[in-house]
């Protein structure tokens, strides 16, 4: 591959990043940022939610894997470590945001099933934008042409 044909190439792949970009720059020069005097609580929701669900996800990956070990006390010092940090999390949140009810949540059940609907909402965008920026990279690698690598193949 000649240094002429990868130069080529890479505005192909600078090009739909730049244009998403644009295209979020205008929807915020359009529109605006909205309602930011609640960003606190909503940072300290999706802390709270993140953290909570992907210590649930671990502390089930360390209570298997300490199964299949036959050590299955080994994760509880880690479970335990896990829950301090989730409450001092909590009460760090509750002091400098305050009540962190949003939307008319009129519970904290509902708080929390809406920010766990938040979070998955979110996953899945990142994982379809994810999904296509991979696609693109692709194609874009497996339809250029391919060049013989010695004379004799020519």
């Amino acid at each position: 591959m000649t240094p002429l044909t990868s130069n080529r190439r890479w505005p192909l792949l600078v090009f739909p990043m730049l244009a998403c970009l644009l295209v979020l720059m205008l929807v915020l020069f359009l529109f605006g940022l909205g309602d930011v005097s609640e960003s606190s609580k909503r940072f300290t929701n999706t802390l709270l939610t993140s953290f909570s669900i992907s210590s649930a996800v671990l502390a089930i990956a360390m209570w298997s894997y300490a199964d299949s070990r036959d050590r299955p006390m080994a994760p509880i010092f880690v479970i335990g470590l896990m829950g301090i940090v989730g409450g001092v999390l909590t009460f760090t949140g509750l002091k400098f945001a305050g009540d962190l009810m949003l939307e008319a949540n009129g519970t904290p059940v509902a708080q929390i099933l809406y920010n766990i609907v938040h979070l998955l909402v979110t996953i899945s965008a990142i994982a379809i934008a994810g999904g296509l920026v991979l696609g693109t990279a692709f194609s874009l690698i497996t339809s250029r042409q391919l060049e013989p690598l010695f004379n004799e193949e020519e």
